[in-house]
């Protein structure tokens, strides 16, 4: 008994190293991720237009690199990978804060800049996902990934208040910061140790090794659901936020900065979901509660619609209680959700499974933007939020049909009942 603690503590302290390295990563990435259109308008004094290019160019490289990303991560050692990822971003942001520092920092080159890093951004989390089946003690997948899901949401609470910080005390201080924090990272990343190597499978033929990972997902009734669901989830809820913030700031007379807390209250509940979606495993079969959770974060949005013009108070209340239930449930069902893929994806196949989800994810998202801008030509944006709030509950009750034909997988920890590692 004291052997096995022992050696299920020697675990957890390894992957408590990767944690602390992949949370050092997380926070910089969150404090860069708002820190670049901070950076465009003050210290570039960039126009809205420039701005709007400077923010599509941190997600245009995701959805190019991503297929090329999963390829990289299934056919290279992750460790030193991930190590390449952090060093390689620090290096960028710690020349730029140098050149910004100089005032030799022109807009082609900051540019450059935001689709270097955000490429180098796309590899790394992909990487760092499938990683943590590598470094997660032995049964303890979900607990691992409630740990990562929680440090996300932290750098999501604390990201923007960080980054006005820095951008406040100096333009160039924050690159040179972030890259800081991305060195601290690498370095802490030293540290941890993989305890199952990398199977690299040589004899795959060219043309399949680009879409084995959309074959595993397509052999797989639950990958499949989880597909589905999580692109038109992203599309209609990234359509309803974005008519929510006209609705809020043009007709409900909202500040932006009360605009911002209400957001805020989101990441706040993802804390709360990372905190929950551990113990919600061990009450409830894990189909039913990925679908409970999309439930909550598919319906408590569709309050904002009802928000009333003449009383502020209520329709803040009304929005701060759509985005705390929407945080929790999307949480738990992200926490749940990415440990059946690990459970049910092998490791050689992590990389490609997980860029197959990502690009649809932020292809839903990217989508989804421009489908509220569609609707605004034909209705306000209170009435046009009828519409992606309609795809968000016929998306739930599609999703949750598919889940009801396929075979329970048993309790939370069990695989899924067609394990997608070596499709045929």
């Amino acid at each position: 008994m004291t052997l096995r603690s022992d050696k299920t503590s020697a675990a957890w302290d390894n992957f408590n190293r990767f944690w602390a390295s992949q949370s050092c990563a997380q926070a910089a990435g969150q404090v860069l991720y708002f820190a670049y259109p901070l950076i465009a308008a003050s210290l570039l004094e960039l126009g809205p237009a420039q701005i709007a290019i400077t923010t599509s160019l941190q997600f245009l490289p995701t959805l190019l690199m991503t297929p090329v990303g999963g390829l990289i991560v299934d056919r290279v050692n992750r460790r030193p990978l991930l190590l390449f990822c952090h060093l390689g971003r620090a290096g960028l942001l710690a020349a730029a804060a140098v050149a910004a520092a100089a005032d030799q920092l022109p807009t082609p080159l900051f540019w450059v800049l935001v689709a270097c890093t955000g490429a180098i951004s796309s590899v790394a989390d992909l990487a760092t996902l499938a990683v943590i089946p590598q470094v997660s003690p032995e049964g303890e997948i979900l607990a691992a990934n409630s740990k990562m899901q929680l440090t996300f949401s932290v750098a999501q609470v604390l990201g923007p208040a960080a980054a006005g910080l820095l951008i406040g005390l100096s333009g160039a201080g924050v690159l040179g910061a972030v890259a800081g924090i991305f060195t601290i990272g690498a370095l802490l990343s030293l540290r941890a140790r993989l305890h199952t190597e990398l199977r690299v499978t040589t004899d795959e033929p060219w043309r399949t090794r680009f879409t084995r990972g959309a074959s595993v997902v397509r052999r797989n009734p639950l990958l499949r659901a989880l597909l589905v669901q999580g692109a038109l989830f992203n599309f209609f809820e990234q359509a309803l936020i974005t008519l929510y913030l006209v609705f809020a700031l043009r007709t409900l007379g909202m500040s932006t900065s009360a605009v911002g807390i209400l957001l805020g209250l989101g990441a706040a509940g993802s804390v709360a979901g990372a905190a929950l979606a551990a113990r919600l495993s061990d009450r409830i079969r894990r189909t039913r509660l990925v679908a409970l959770a999309m439930g909550f974060a598919s319906i408590a949005p569709c309050v904002l619609p009802l928000s009333p013009h003449g009383s502020p108070s209520l329709a803040g209340a009304m929005a701060a209680f759509a985005f705390l239930a929407y945080g929790v449930g999307l949480t738990v069902y992200n926490v749940h959700s990415i440990a059946i893929r690990h459970e049910s994806v092998d490791a050689e196949y992590q990389g490609r499974v997980g860029a197959v989800y990502r690009f649809f994810a932020y292809g839903g998202t990217a989508l989804g933007a421009a489908f509220a801008g569609w609707l605004t030509t034909w209705w306000d944006a209170q009435s046009a939020m009828w519409i992606p709030c309609a795809g968000l509950l016929a998306a739930l009750l599609l999703f949750v049909g598919s889940l009801r034909r396929i075979e329970a997988p048993g309790p939370a920890g069990d695989r899924t009942p067609e394990s997608a590692g070596t499709p045929a």
